[in-house]
């Protein structure tokens, strides 16, 4: 969606276009992996309801009262917000890593959510 609202498409064309283009993809994936998944059905259930809920009236309050040059606002400010998450993950992550580290190690491994004994080289 940002490299559509660069080349000039309105935010809200820009978030339609990006809706129908992830989609397709998205569910040939579900399905390839539908024959071996496990699924924590009540979680299924209150995720696809909510998700259906909050689509809907996120469709309706935007559809006639949010302007685009306001989407575009919004879109940007949440980027930036998950880009600073994202880094401050990334670097959260670095200094537990090397206060963890042995004092004789020389490389550095960063955890990026994997099991301990994964994680780290041996």
């Amino acid at each position: 969606m940002p490299t559509l609202t660069l080349v000039g498409y309105s935010a809200r064309l820009a978030a339609a276009t990006n809706s129908v283009a992830v989609t397709v993809p998205s569910f040939s994936a579900f399905a390839s992996h539908l024959g071996s998944a496990t699924f924590d059905w009540p979680t299924v259930i209150i995720t696809s309801v909510a998700s259906v809920i909050g689509a809907w009236l996120g469709a309706r309050f935007t559809a006639g009262r949010v302007k685009s040059a306001t989407l575009t606002r919004v879109f940007a400010i949440a980027l930036v917000v998950l880009a600073a998450q994202r880094a401050w993950i990334l670097v959260a992550g670095m200094n537990a890593t090397v206060s963890r580290a042995c004092p004789t190690t020389t490389s550095l491994t960063i955890n990026r959510g994997y099991p301990e004994e994964l994680s780290h080289a041996d």
